[in-house]
């Protein structure tokens, strides 16, 4: 099923007599320190209506882009409320990042990688991609004139 917000084509694979959901980046991922990476590099409005479109699913398996395989409707669902939280937590910090540093993305970012990323233990996603990554959703965050 189309999938879209972590980018403008993403897809999901849910099948529904397994209650498996193979969800890649459409909905975050978890990393090795137990945050959810929220990863809407296209669009965050089309990312957040994604969540809610697969936390209505009967889920029992949900595979995501990177590593980590939750197992149980309750912990599925909790991870759905968790995603949907941090997206939302983290628009709001870009947003007022964005207004302390005077609109520019490039010490937004600087900012959010010393916080969020340099203090990480190995292992951890590359620098390069990491960044390439943190520039889309803040560069869309800053161009967005109404967010939920």
């Amino acid at each position: 099923m189309a999938t879209p917000g972590h980018t403008r084509d993403h897809h999901s694979y849910y099948i529904p007599d397994k209650k498996i959901l193979v969800a890649g980046d459409s909905v975050g991922s978890i990393d090795n320190s137990g945050n959810i990476i929220c990863e809407f590099l296209y669009d965050y409005q089309a990312y957040i209506t994604t969540i809610k479109k697969l936390a209505e699913l009967p889920i029992e398996i949900l595979s995501q882009g990177h590593l980590i395989v939750l197992v149980g409707q309750d912990e599925v669902k909790a991870f759905f409320e968790n995603s949907m939280s941090e997206t939302i937590r983290f628009k709001d910090l870009v947003r007022r990042l964005l207004e302390e540093e005077g609109g520019s993305t490039d010490r937004v970012i600087q900012r959010i990688k010393l916080e969020h990323y340099d203090t990480l233990p190995e292992p951890k996603q590359p620098e390069i991609p990491y960044l390439i990554n943190l520039t889309a959703k803040v560069k869309h965050l800053a161009n967005m004139d109404y967010l939920v």
